[in-house]
C-alpha cells in the first residue's frame, strides 16, 4: 500500500510525498504505526514534528548511524516509545 493511501497523517508537515525516495516511502510506511500509536505527535511543537519526519526519511539512507545519532537525539520520540514498550 503506497504513503499516500495511508489515511490521515499524523504529522502536519507530511502533506504529501512527491519528492520523496521510494526508500523513503518504505520507511515512512515502517514507520507511520509506531507513529501512530504515540498519539500526541500533533501537539509537538514543529521543529520536533520536523525533527521526526527527517529521522524518519534518514531510516532510509546508506548510513544507519545518522538515523542511530537522529533517534538518540530525539528526547520526545525515545521518551514516547519508551512509554509505548512499557505499556
Amino acid at each position: 500500500m503506497p504513503p499516500e493511501d495511508s489515511g490521515p497523517l499524523p504529522i502536519p508537515r507530511v502533506r504529501d510525498f512527491r519528492g520523496w525516495s521510494a526508500a523513503e516511502k518504505v520507511a515512512w510506511r515502517r514507520w507511520s504505526p509506531l507513529v501512530a500509536l504515540i498519539g500526541d505527535v500533533d501537539r509537538w511543537p514543529a521543529a520536533e514534528k520536523e525533527s521526526l519526519v527527517d529521522l524518519i526519511r534518514a531510516k532510509s539512507g546508506q548510513q544507519e548511524l545518522s538515523y542511530l545519532r537522529q533517534f538518540d537525539d530525539h528526547l520526545r520520540l525515545r521518551q514516547a516509545v519508551v512509554k509505548l514498550a512499557a505499556n
